[in-house]
């Protein structure tokens, strides 16, 4: 909005300014909660950090509902907020090992046993003779 508008509200989320008015009638057609918030994406993340951290909800399904809710504002987020979403979605106990690195453990692996294989064959025919 390039001029102060006397209906401007600033998201509690984001930071975004909008306008709304709660008393307007050229407004009645929007939802209350847009008093507080620019969009549902806003109002459904703040409440879903809220749930996961008063446990009322857990990790993974905050995270199942935050899947499904528009968070392409995130960045713009205040930061308590963006803490708690990043948290939620993080991943945890799982580490991603390259295939290079899953290859060469492999190739690793059979080396082992093919130095084995060799041991023992060379024991076997030291015991033969």
């Amino acid at each position: 909005m390039s001029k102060k508008s006397k209906y401007a509200r600033i998201c509690a989320v984001c930071g975004k300014e909008y306008e709304y008015c709660n008393t307007c009638r050229s407004f009645s057609n929007l939802p209350p909660w847009m008093n507080r918030y620019c969009s549902a994406g806003c109002k459904d993340a703040l409440r879903i950090a809220i749930d996961y951290t008063q446990k009322v909800i857990t990790k993974d399904e905050a995270k199942k509902l935050l899947k499904s809710t528009d968070l392409s504002n995130l960045r713009k987020f205040k930061e308590d907020i963006q803490e708690t979403i990043n948290a939620i979605m993080h991943e945890d106990n799982i580490s991603v090992t390259p295939k290079r690195q899953v290859e060469n453990k492999k190739n690793s692996k059979k080396n082992v046993e093919n130095t084995v294989k060799k041991d023992t064959a060379k024991t076997s025919e030291v015991s033969e003779n």
